[in-house]
């Protein structure tokens, strides 16, 4: 079996192919196959969109997926059983697999009302609410995922002005949860999350709780534009050539590696298909992300020696304020390269340093209560930045 190194290693050589899965499996295959953890998946507020990017992936199929690598037991897109009997394949299972299972998290719990805005259904004689169900469910699990930005970091259902009071998984539970955002997310980025939590345990994280092996570089340091924003040469409308940059692209901002993994076999994404990045694997989105064909603020324009990096770190220290606030002003030359200097953004830059694996961060200790505050906090800030420039 292939080393964690030689592992990750797979993972970045074949992020530009339909390779994936068929190296994974050639390397896993056997193990998988006397394996095949259990797996648990909990939807709660969602469009579903993540668990149909899975169902829609050939390489590997979802019967793949099932058949041969995981040990599916809930899923209610998917699953026969309704009402009682699937509530009960839950909690059985729960039980009966403590500390053997994985549990993926699709969506947003609602916590407004004592959480009383969602429920998954009844159990034990009583309604269950999703708080109480990933809560109850997480705290037995040996693992958890968040899959789509939605369970990662709120996303549209957290958006303002919020009436449920959506929260991340990790605002409700106090177990590590590793965050594998996109909307939706991609197929790739899921099985590979998987597949590392199975033979190596969670991944190096990111600050914000996302596996370094798929969300290392921002999209703009990949991007297949790029060489037209280093020339200045920009679209003027979408489906022009052109860096998408002024066209509201937020690329600068938003990891992940999509310019090299694509979608749809990896044949094609967004930016080839000539619309600009949304920023949908970043907290905050879509609010900190608005408006969607707005630019960021021009750090770089021609001229200005700034790196791709350095230029998206500088954007990034100021996304909250730059982009709630819809700041379309651009940048001094002058004072991009004095920003670029402060402490900020060397706090900035020591902030994508990788966690340990299986580590904590700073936020990750936070009580239940305490995410949620916080983050209900972030939001009124953001809100109230919106309202000033209005």
């Amino acid at each position: 079996m292939l080393t964690r190194r030689e592992f990750l290693r797979l993972v970045a050589a074949t992020a530009g192919s339909c390779l994936f899965a068929d190296s994974v499996l050639a390397a896993f295959g056997e193990a998988l196959a006397a394996t095949r953890p259990p797996v648990i998946y909990l939807e709660t507020v969602t469009c579903a969109g993540n668990i149909f990017s899975v169902l829609n992936a050939t390489k590997p199929s979802f019967a793949k997926l099932i058949f041969e690598m995981i040990d599916l037991y809930t899923e209610y897109s998917v699953m026969a059983a309704e009402g009682h009997l699937a509530l009960e394949t839950i909690l059985r299972t729960a039980e009966e697999r403590a500390g053997e299972f994985i549990l993926v998290v699709e969506g947003t719990p609602l916590t407004r009302a004592g959480g009383r805005y969602g429920f998954i259904g009844e159990a034990r004689g009583k309604r269950w609410t999703m708080v109480e169900a990933v809560r109850e469910v997480a705290a037995k699990a040996k693992h958890v995922v968040a899959n789509g930005t939605c369970a990662s970091y709120g996303g549209p259902y957290a958006a303002r002005p919020n009436p449920s009071g959506a929260v991340p998984v990790s605002a409700v539970t106090d177990r590590m949860v590793i965050n594998v955002p996109g909307c939706p997310v991609h197929p790739d980025w899921f099985v590979g999350t998987l597949v590392h939590l199975i033979f190596y345990g969670p991944p190096p994280l990111d600050r914000f709780g996302r596996p370094l092996m798929f969300f290392r570089q921002t999209v703009h340091d990949q991007c297949v534009r790029r060489a037209d924003f280093e020339n200045g040469h920009f679209a003027e409308h979408l489906g022009d050539d052109g860096c998408l940059f002024r066209l509201g692209c937020k690329g600068p901002v938003s990891f992940c590696d999509l310019p090299k993994r694509r979608w749809g076999d990896h044949l094609n994404w967004y930016i080839e298909c000539g619309s600009p990045c949304i920023g949908c694997t970043e907290p905050g989105f879509p609010d900190r992300m608005e408006p969607f064909f707005a630019h960021l603020p021009d750090v770089g324009t021609p001229g200005v020696h700034v790196t791709a990096k350095t230029a998206g770190l500088v954007v990034a220290g100021a996304t909250g304020a730059a982009i709630a606030g819809h700041l379309g002003v651009s940048l001094a030359k002058g004072r991009l390269r004095k920003t670029v200097a402060t402490h900020a953004y060397r706090e900035q830059a020591r902030g994508q340093e990788p966690a340990e694996p299986g580590g904590l961060t700073g936020s990750s200790r936070r009580t239940p209560e305490e995410r949620r505050q916080a983050i209900e906090e972030a939001m009124k800030r953001a809100f109230a930045r919106g309202r000033r420039r209005r």
